[in-house]
């Protein structure tokens, strides 16, 4: 009987299901952040706008686009560590967006020190960046 109690207690417990909780927010390229806060030489950042705080990640990669004009799915990592100064950019919270490119000075050391600084900056005070990168989210 006790076993019986014990699987009947377990499957109750596992067996409840869990809610989601969705929560919509308007991310208006119009708007600039309010703050920004990140890692040097770290990846992550994030900055707080009026009604939500973005955050995100920064990378060194070797693929290079016109900043301000280009998104891309991918980022691309050469073996060859010199060749990867373009620093990448990407929201992760709370939606995931494509990468943009923030800067490409032909240094890496510079590109480790300074990609999270970029990204947060860009997204937080440049309305194109923001333009094309909220442009590019969907439902």
């Amino acid at each position: 009987m006790k076993k019986i109690l014990t699987i009947t207690a377990l499957c109750g417990i596992f067996a409840v299901p869990a809610g989601a909780v969705q929560k919509c927010v308007a991310l208006d390229a119009n708007v600039d952040g309010t703050s920004v806060d990140y890692d040097e030489y770290g990846a992550d950042w994030s900055v707080t706008f009026p009604n939500v705080t973005v955050k995100g990640i920064g990378v060194c990669g070797s693929n290079y686009a016109s900043p301000t004009a280009s998104l891309s799915e991918n980022v691309t990592y050469n073996y060859e560590l010199s060749l990867n100064y373009n620093c990448w950019c990407r929201i992760i919270s709370p939606v995931v967006s494509s990468w943009w490119i923030t800067f490409d000075d032909g240094d890496p050391n510079a590109c480790v020190e300074g990609c999270s600084y970029y990204c947060a900056y860009s997204l937080k005070d440049e309305p194109q960046y923001r333009a094309g990168i909220f442009g590019s989210l969907s439902n």
